[in-house]
This record gives C-alpha cells, structure tokens and sequence, in this order.
C-alpha cells in the first residue's frame, strides 16, 4: 500500500521513547518494500531537523543518527516537487496548518492516499477524507 510519510511519523522511529507497535510496523513493511511511501520536497529537510535537535537535546548520539538518516532514506520514500502556490495557502489556512504540513495534505489529497502523520495533520486529513496512518 502506498501513502504519504510525514517526517514527524518517521521521527518516532529514531526516538527509543517515540517508538510504538503501529509506527514500528509501518517501518517493517517500508524495509520488506510490502508498502511504499511518497513525501513532499521538504521532507528530507524535516527529517533531518528532527535527527539534528534530538542530537543537541541528548536524545541521541551523532553517530546514531547519521546511521537512522542513511537506513530511513534508503526506504522506498519517493521524494515529490508540491506546487507551491495560494492555493498551497489556501489549504493551510482553511485547516489551521504551517504551509510546509499543508504539502503533506496536498500529496495525500493529489494522489488519493492515507497520512501517516501525528497532530494537526491527522484533523485535517480526517475533515478532506483522507485516511491516517497512527503512530
């Protein structure tokens, strides 16, 4: 099954205390290439971020992290260009959502897929009928 990866989703995978059954299981289907996941441009940039603040929060070692980012990006992600325009605005705004969790909405609404992603996102998929992955 294909959906649409939320870097937040995939940071519960690299936070020992993050980590549970429903997201674990999404990482083993990802790693069995059972399901594939497609991301918005900005994705690498997020997931990254979140690798970096849990390294400066002692949340993990550098050395840990360097070997998440290489083991997470060789999963069949496909990484995607989002038209980034009002109407990008537009779905922000109608869903109290930053521009860049808007583009997630977007893919999933573009290509008819599940979320899989945690906070403001899972209300917004829900209202446009898209389904969510929970972690």
């Amino acid at each position: 099954m294909d959906f649409v990866l939320d870097a937040s989703f995939a940071l519960h995978w690299c936070f020992e205390d993050e980590a549970t059954e429903a997201s674990e299981s999404v990482l083993t289907r990802l790693q069995d290439q059972s399901d594939a996941a497609w991301a918005p441009g900005i994705w690498p940039y997020e997931l990254l971020n979140g690798l970096g603040k849990g390294i400066t929060r002692g949340r993990v070692e550098r050395e840990r992290a360097a070997l998440l980012w290489r083991e997470i990006r060789a999963l069949p992600i496909r990484i995607t260009d989002i038209l980034v325009n009002e109407t990008l605005l537009e779905l922000a705004l109608e869903h109290s959502l930053a521009v860049y969790d808007a583009s997630y909405l977007s893919l999933a609404i573009t290509r008819g897929l599940p979320v899989a992603t945690d906070g403001k996102l899972q209300a917004a998929a829900k209202k446009v009928g898209i389904g969510i992955i929970r972690p």
